[in-house]
């Protein structure tokens, strides 16, 4: 049906960026292996996706995953274009995309844009990001840790180790 519309020139309708598209059929099959939205990663390419998001009535989940995924596009881009992702390790990775605190679909939407840096991005989506510290906060605690920040650390730290391990092993 959307190659069709594209055929008549209807999908101008939505948006001049997307009618152009030759790639929509390749970013809607990812968003479907990774449980994105397709409606959200269809518009991803608009000029304007917030906008049409908001004109559609996406859900405001769906309308701040958009939003997160424009501002995550510039900070993914500088990091592509800074070649300083080239050493890092996958705790690295998992570092640098979970201080930005985006909703796990951000990514996955990214993902779906084709960027050079997927490899990594998938990773992180599929496998980094589900990993725990082999110790919870608690079996710290009773191995003699206090509770605090320096717990805290520790927990990440030990998480961190154990995603580079599994890293080195595959």
């Amino acid at each position: 049906s959307l190659q069709s519309l594209q055929d008549w020139g209807a999908l101008k309708l939505f948006d001049e960026n997307i009618q152009i598209d030759q790639t929509w059929s390749i970013r809607i099959n990812t968003a479907k292996e990774l449980n994105i939205n397709l409606i959200t990663s269809f518009i991803s390419i608009a000029k304007d996706p917030e906008s049409l998001a908001k004109r559609l009535q996406l859900s405001s989940k769906e309308q701040k995953i958009i939003q997160q995924s424009i501002k995550f596009k510039s900070i993914i881009s500088k990091i592509e274009s800074s070649k300083e992702y080239l050493d890092w390790l996958p705790s690295k990775w998992t570092q640098t995309i979970e201080e930005l605190n985006l909703e796990p679909e951000t990514i996955g939407l990214e993902i779906c844009s084709g960027n050079s840096l997927e490899k990594h991005l998938l990773m992180w989506f599929k496998s980094w990001r589900f990993i725990k510290s082999p110790k919870t906060g608690l079996e710290l605690i009773k191995e003699g840790w206090q509770p605090g920040p320096m717990l805290g650390e520790e927990i990440k730290k030990r998480r961190q180790n154990i995603i580079d391990q599994q890293y080195q092993e595959n």
